[in-house]
């Protein structure tokens, strides 16, 4: 029933449907291409900087006291996996 509809304008509309069609999608696919971008650049994290985020410090502050008491039954960090060698 769409396609027909489509199909039943005057040139001048299809060119507006067309263009309508670009504008919608074009975000999408700029979304998408972005994230395949940002996966493909940090696919492999250099040596040693998984060990840097899991830094597990209380903050100095009045909530210290609470964080220093969840930490303290929380389980240690687990050391990295080993990397296959290629």
């Amino acid at each position: 029933m769409c396609y027909n509809a489509a199909a039943a304008q005057d040139a001048k509309a299809q060119k507006a449907l067309d263009t309508g069609i670009l504008i919608l999608v074009s975000p999408v696919l700029l979304l998408a291409s972005g994230v395949v971008f940002l996966a493909y650049k940090r696919r492999e994290a250099p040596d040693g900087a998984c060990d840097e985020s899991l830094d597990l410090q209380a903050p100095k502050g009045p909530s210290s006291a609470l964080v220093d008491l969840l930490l303290e039954d929380a389980p240690p960090p687990r050391a990295p996996l080993p990397r296959a060698s290629q």
